[in-house]
């Protein structure tokens, strides 16, 4: 894998990760309960998959 492709890489995951904290976030902050439980389980489901890079 190429540098180009390992920091291009890098830069998608750090922006998921942050448009996924920030939507938690604002669902936690508005009592959005199911919503706020949905993303939760979402990423605990994601957390047990293995790796598809």
């Amino acid at each position: 894998m190429s540098v180009n492709k390992l920091v291009e890489r890098m830069a998608y995951e750090a922006i998921a990760s942050f448009d996924t904290e920030t939507r938690f976030r604002a669902h936690a902050a508005t009592a959005d309960v199911p919503a706020t439980l949905a993303i939760l389980d979402r990423l605990d489901r994601e957390d047990t998959e293995p790796d598809k890079g």
